[in-house]
């Protein structure tokens, strides 16, 4: 086949050519003409199948019937192709894969074409170094036409900070002096009587610490997009009541007296405690400048007044409980049934939180939170805080009866019953209060439009300062402070919520500000918001 196959001038291309009138004196196979390819030196190039075909059927067709071509012929069937390169770019520019292709019979790939390719795509970050520079050598190995992929640029996700962690160094009482201890050789047995040693500290004790919140970590695109990350939130260590923070760490708190150690939300204080089997006619009332810890009951018509903390591993029945601190009962606070005008005959109140497992004609007041586990019956609340009648399980928790006053979230298993008992919920209590925060910085704003739009002079003074970046004219801080109280405003609606995981009955009157509804039928768990203007009862959605 040589008479009509030569290689180009250039020797890139194969060129079959066959002159008109010529007659072909035999046939030839595929074969034969991969054979003369070799023969040429171009047995790596890339043959066009198509156009081999057609010649090799016009010659072999010349050939058997004897029949001269009737013009030139001049076919291209095969020419040599270097290696290529591309590069796949994921949609988020996370990652980049490079795909190589092996030569027919051309030159490999080189250092100076993967970097052209980088720089043409724009990757500049998350570039593997060692891929790269391992590509050279396992392109060489590659046969003609043979492909491989290779991820050769990865992009960085975002880390996030952590949150800052207020940490206790010691136990806490309430669950240390409440929970009975393990019997001694006994297995998993419990001694009822044992509620725990007393926990002491002496001064300089470390109390409780802060672990400090960490810096965000920004990611990046291939391209190099830079991508925020979020610092984590800050908390606050406060010093309490019998405590100070250690002069060779800002992020340590230290006993400054002897005493036992309360741990709160955000701080730890250290008290003087006072210690008593029961409070009954025997030990009198109590009325205590620190805390106090009631191995057993407050029994009928006793009073308890602490500046402190009061803790009662068993009952407060009937009784009268103030306490500066929190106020927790391990086993409930009960009081006596009484008529629509009486007062009741049971009295918690705390600045702090309330804990129990019940609560039953009480009148319980505190200024932070109130967590119950079983149930509230015919209660009337007042909470500073957020409201939770809910076991660990969230398969107890009834509140119905009762008037309830709530500033915070609330959060129950069942609320009403199914007896109708008629229960007045107010929630968001504090909401008129935000309203009038946020209608007095409307009313500021606008008169300071008023001022604005009177004074044309006041236009250029805004121009000057936005220039000069530093915006501080009063139209400017007026709107400032309106934007952020309609952004928590719309904040805290989303979250003092009523959150009912089981039933509401009917009769239950619910209240936001001056908007009220009665429920008037049975709802499964939901979900009771208030949007500003009107009250709605939506399905809680797993």
């Amino acid at each position: 086949m040589h008479e009509f196959i030569q290689l180009s001038a250039d020797k890139k291309r194969v060129v079959a050519q066959v002159k008109a009138g010529a007659i072909i004196e035999q046939t030839y196979s595929y074969i034969d003409l991969i054979q003369t390819l070799n023969s040429m030196g171009a047995g790596e190039y890339l043959i066009n199948e198509e156009d081999a075909e057609l010649f090799l059927t016009s010659i072999n067709e010349s050939a058997s019937y004897n029949v001269p071509f009737s013009m030139d012929v001049y076919v291209v069937i095969a020419e040599q192709l270097n290696a290529t390169i591309e590069i796949d770019i994921r949609d988020d520019e996370m990652s980049a894969t490079m795909t190589v292709t092996g030569a027919y019979g051309g030159q490999g790939i080189n250092g100076k074409m993967i970097l052209a390719l980088l720089s043409t795509n724009q990757i500049c970050k998350g570039i593997q170094k060692s891929t790269l520079q391992e590509l050279l050598p396992w392109s060489k190995t590659l046969l003609p036409g043979e492909s491989f992929s290779v991820e050769i640029a990865q992009g960085r996700l975002p880390i996030d900070g952590t949150d800052a962690q207020l940490v206790p160094l010691v136990d806490k009482i309430h669950e240390r002096i409440l929970c009975p201890q393990l019997e001694e050789g006994a297995g998993d047995k419990v001694d009822m009587r044992d509620l725990g040693d007393t926990i002491t500290v002496a001064k300089g004790d470390p109390v409780m610490k802060r672990i400090p919140e960490t810096k965000g970590i920004p990611g990046f695109t291939i391209t190099g997009t830079e991508l925020e990350a979020e610092d984590g939130k800050k908390f606050t260590l406060k010093a309490g009541k019998g405590t100070i923070f250690s002069p060779t760490d800002p992020n340590l708190l230290v006993a400054a007296i002897n005493g036992t150690p309360f741990i709160k939300n955000d701080s730890a204080e250290v008290d003087e405690v006072l210690f008593l089997d029961k409070v009954d006619i025997g030990s009198g009332h109590i009325n205590y400048i620190g805390s106090v810890v009631v191995f057993g009951d407050v029994t009928y018509g006793m009073k308890v007044e602490a500046t402190g903390s009061i803790l009662v591993c068993g009952f407060i029945e009937s009784a009268h409980v103030q306490a500066g601190g929190d106020v927790i009962s391990r086993q409930g606070i009960i009081g006596h049934v009484v008529d629509h005008d009486e007062e009741m005959t049971c009295y918690v109140k705390a600045k702090g939180s309330i804990k129990s497992r019940f609560s039953q004609y009480v009148d319980l007041k505190s200024g932070g939170d109130i967590a119950l586990s079983l149930h509230a019956i015919n209660c009337n609340i007042y909470c500073g805080g957020d409201l939770s009648v809910v076991d660990e399980f969230e398969k107890s928790g009834t509140l119905c009866g009762g008037n309830i006053e709530v500033k915070g979230a609330i959060t129950l298993v069942d609320l009403g019953a199914v007896a109708c008992i008629p229960t007045s919920i107010k929630a968001f209590s504090d909401y008129s209060e935000h309203k009038k925060a946020l209608v007095s910085y409307q009313r500021t704003y606008y008169e300071q439009m008023q001022d604005v739009m009177s004074d044309d002079t006041n236009f250029v003074d805004v121009e000057s300062y936005e220039e000069a970046g530093t915006i501080s004219d009063p139209l400017s801080i007026a709107q400032k402070k309106l934007e952020e109280q309609q952004n928590k405003l719309k904040e805290l609606l989303g979250k003092k919520v009523i959150t009912v995981k089981n039933r509401v009955y009917p009769m239950v009157n619910v209240s936001f500000a001056d908007t009220r509804i009665m429920t008037k039928r049975e709802h499964s768990p939901s979900r009771i918001m208030f949007d500003g203007h009107d009250i709605n009862i939506d399905p809680l959605l797993n």
